[in-house]
């Protein structure tokens, strides 16, 4: 009899856990995408430059590099720039290559050299690129507008990606006669920055542009325009 009443015991729980599976597959779900997004200015701008030159001797085109770009650098960091905003990005040295009768030879030397300057404040940055192309600068990557703490509003957009997620929920489950209970599962999707950069499509004409700007006393004007930082959530509501 005590055999019986164990075996019963695990048949009956058995039993159980398998009404609590099927009930749980049972569960009604909604499955709603949110969005939200915050349009904010920006507060740093991001500003490539560089010095481009050539020549025939290796060691003069790279000697004469370095030197105009010394003279940029002193210019930004006068210009208001901190030394530890100025970061080299790109440097080479290439030679020149002459073709003729299926043979090469060199010809000359390339050398270029592009600094990031980070700027913190965004007003200053038309002031620097006229004191860098003044300097000795004859091309620039262009700007790019960002924000020193884009976590902060990320994490509002993420809020009201939830907040959109769950109006879409209730309004669903309204529309279909069921009492929304609570989400199951929230997946993150992600988000995106809108930097607004600015680019320059011909180089050395924005350079000339530039420098005769700042010659005039003239400061290049820049506008930071807006950033939107976005966020996508996935939530999953059982009732």
């Amino acid at each position: 009899m005590k055999i019986f009443k164990v075996l019963g015991s695990a048949a009956a729980t058995a039993v159980l856990a398998a009404a609590l599976s099927v009930s749980a597959l049972a569960d009604g779900r909604v499955t709603v995408t949110g969005s939200g997004k915050v349009t904010v200015s920006p507060d740093t701008a991001i500003i490539s430059v560089g010095v481009r030159n050539e020549g025939t001797d290796a060691e003069s085109v790279a000697k004469e590099n370095a030197e105009k770009m010394a003279k940029v650098v002193a210019a930004a960091k006068s210009a208001g720039v901190a030394e530890e905003k100025i970061k080299t990005s790109r440097l080479s040295l290439n030679p020149k290559y002459s073709y003729e009768k299926n043979t090469s030879r060199i010809v000359g030397y390339n050398a270029s050299n592009q600094i990031t300057l980070t700027v913190a404040d965004i007003e200053k940055a038309g002031v620097i690129l006229d004191a860098a192309f003044k300097a000795g600068a004859n091309y620039g990557g262009g700007i790019t507008f960002t924000l020193s703490d884009r976590d902060k509003y990320y994490q509002q957009a993420l809020t009201a990606a939830v907040t959109n997620a769950k109006a879409k929920a209730d309004t669903i489950a309204k529309a279909a006669g069921v009492k929304t209970l609570a989400p199951s599962e929230i997946t993150e999707s992600g988000g995106y920055n809108s930097y607004s950069p600015i680019y320059y499509n011909d180089a050395m004409e924005s350079a000339n542009g530039m420098m005769k700007a700042a010659s005039d006393s003239v400061t290049t004007p820049v506008s930071a325009g807006e950033i939107e930082v976005s966020a996508t959530v996935s939530i999953v509501y059982v009732y």
